[in-house]
């Protein structure tokens, strides 16, 4: 229930405060008074508009906040939903926010740069958080709202409601969901299977022509170069090396032979020349004989090979097999190719794994789907019962008006493949007739605007029986109707009233009738600007303003008089 509602600064209201209470609380006021400001503030307070140009002329910021006090049934779906996104969002005293002392409170303040900040319980949080709880809090139907009834979704959603099936379609919308992801994945993957699919012919052209040429490396053509250099100047190389081994070891002038005379001769020189002995000379003449009798070995194992004419011709196969395949492909190098080959195989490798995974998606899609088949059967069971009996209490609410209405609720089942929803499989359609006689047809078709009305407040007074944690807000619901329909609406807003706190803005004296309290709307002009002012009218104060709604005369005796009446039929006066 809403409580209290404070408004700072917000369009022509420099500060209004407003202490409702339960029952039917009704607003009323000349045109351009400001009445729907009141909505817009708590429109504004939820978050559904964006606050931009609403500060008051000359203020820095303005301010909603709103006080919400527990009311109904403490394990209505409504209640527990509420809890949950509090403690959710980890708000202090989520829990006992029931309690008569503490209750919630709803702030939200905008600066004249248009930025917002919200608050609950004091704390501040992110917008999602007001906008999530606002329709477990107020529930607003404006002045074209009723015409939401003839939108067959919002009729199965009516049905729905008074069915109870609320864990049923939660359990709906979640197969719904997982359905609708697996079908996104399938549909992907087998778009991506498609493309490669397309490539798939070129991609083992490349595996198979890579894997001839026996690739163990990106270095391997180097490789077969560096041997294929050496074989094809192997006669050049033998004759480098005999010519290296007879410069060091000929008989006659061969390097080695001259060392091993240096080394006697510096070794005979030391020995007759004692200031020579310490000398290195002798030392590094040793050394070098040594260190060219290492490269005589090496140079003699180095010329123990002969020319191996196949290898010499596998190796050119072999470069001539690389280099036609670089070139097939437009490829620079081994690494390049061998990258070419990797991406051409992970892509095969993937046709085979998207297989493999639309398989499985396959088989989810199987499970979920019978889930979802059971769930809706059940739905369908539970609504066609329950449609039964709300087409018993509609027509028993509408014999108030004198005429024996018909009212049906036709439900058609779809298969699944012809477009499944998150409600199920069904289809829902309201038929009314007001006239015996007649066979019902679509309520679109045949309603009037004011039996739109009439028929709107039985499905809400209906559902409403069991008190629920929203504020149900109207804001000139009763535009374009009169006479005994006014009366019926009226009526039918205090009755919902008795099971949900309901805040009425209004024009019609009939309906204001109604109301437990009475609220008047006015604009007040002050040093050159206009502000919004609210009052609470008193019984005496009501009988003015139901006679200025009758006839636009708050002094006329004839409405006076008409005024009093009314309000003497409701108790408001004696």
């Amino acid at each position: 229930m809403l409580k209290k509602i404070t408004i700072k600064n917000f369009a022509t209201i420099d500060s209004l405060e407003i202490d409702f209470r339960g029952g039917l609380n009704v607003l009323s006021g000349e045109t351009g008074a400001g009445k729907s400001i009141i909505i817009e503030s708590i429109n504004f307070l939820f978050g559904k508009t964006r606050g931009n140009d609403i500060v008051r002329t000359g203020e820095k910021e303005g301010s909603v906040s709103a006080v919400f006090y527990p009311d109904g049934d403490p394990e209505s779906a409504g209640k527990k939903e509420l809890s949950a996104v509090l403690e959710e969002s980890g708000i202090s005293g989520a829990d006992d926010w029931f309690s008569e002392s503490t209750g919630i409170i709803i702030k939200r303040t905008v600066t004249e740069a248009g930025k917002s900040r919200y608050f609950i319980n004091n704390e501040q949080v992110n917008k999602n958080i007001p906008e999530r709880i606002s329709e477990n809090l107020v529930k607003i139907f404006g002045q074209n709202d009723r015409r939401f009834l003839i939108d067959p979704a919002s009729q199965l959603a009516f049905l729905d409601e008074f069915a109870g099936n609320h864990e049923l379609l939660a359990s709906a919308a979640k197969l719904y969901a997982g359905i609708k992801d697996i079908e996104k994945e399938r549909e992907l993957l087998n778009k991506r299977k498609e493309e490669a699919s397309r490539i798939k012919t070129i991609n083992s052209y490349i595996v198979s022509d890579v894997e001839k040429l026996e690739i163990k490396s990106k270095n391997d053509d180097d490789v077969l170069k560096e041997e294929l250099k050496r074989l094809e100047n192997i006669n050049s190389i033998k004759e480098y090396i005999f010519s290296s081994i007879d410069l060091i070891e000929n008989e006659e002038t061969g390097i080695i032979k001259n060392l091993n005379r240096l080394v006697s001769g510096l070794s005979k020189l030391s020995g007759v020349d004692p200031a020579f002995k310490d000398k290195e000379a002798l030392s590094n003449a040793e050394n070098a004989k040594i260190l060219l009798e290492d490269v005589l070995l090496s140079l003699e194992k180095h010329s123990v090979f002969e020319l191996d004419e196949g290898r010499l011709n596998e190796i050119r196969s072999r470069l001539d097999g690389i280099i036609g395949i670089e070139n097939k492909y437009g490829v620079s190098g081994l690494e390049e190719l061998l990258s070419v080959y990797d991406k051409a195989k992970n892509e095969l490798t993937g046709i085979s794994g998207m297989d493999d995974r639309i398989s499985g998606l396959d088989e989810e899609h199987a499970v979920l789907k019978a889930e979802f088949l059971k769930i809706s059967v059940r739905l369908r069971e539970k609504r066609k019962t329950s449609a039964a009996m709300l087409e018993k209490e509609i027509e028993r609410e509408l014999l108030y008006l004198g005429i024996k209405p018909v009212f049906r609720i036709e439900l058609a089942s779809g298969e699944f493949d012809g477009g499944f929803s998150e409600t199920g499989l069904d289809d829902c359609l309201f038929m009314f007739s007001a006239n015996p006689g007649e066979a019902p047809r679509s309520l679109s078709k045949v309603a009037s605007g004011g039996e739109l009305s009439r028929i709107s407040l039985c499905i809400l007074k209906i559902l409403n029986k069991k008190k629920d944690t929203a504020t149900f807000v109207f804001d000139e619901i009763d535009a374009g109707i009169g006479g005994d329909v006014a009366n019926f609406v009226g009526d039918a807003l205090k009755s919902i009233s008795a099971a949900n706190q309901v805040i009425l803005i209004t024009h019609l004296a009939q309906v204001s009738s109604f109301a437990d309290r009475h609220f008047f709307v006015y604009k007040e002009v002050m040093e050159g600007k206009t502000f919004t002012r609210i009052k609470e009218l008193s019984p005496f104060e009501r009988i003015a303003e139901t006679a200025r709604m009758l006839s636009g005369d708050a002094g006329g005796e004839a409405a006076a008089k008409h005024a009093k009446e009314i309000l003497r039929r409701r108790g408001i006066i004696v």
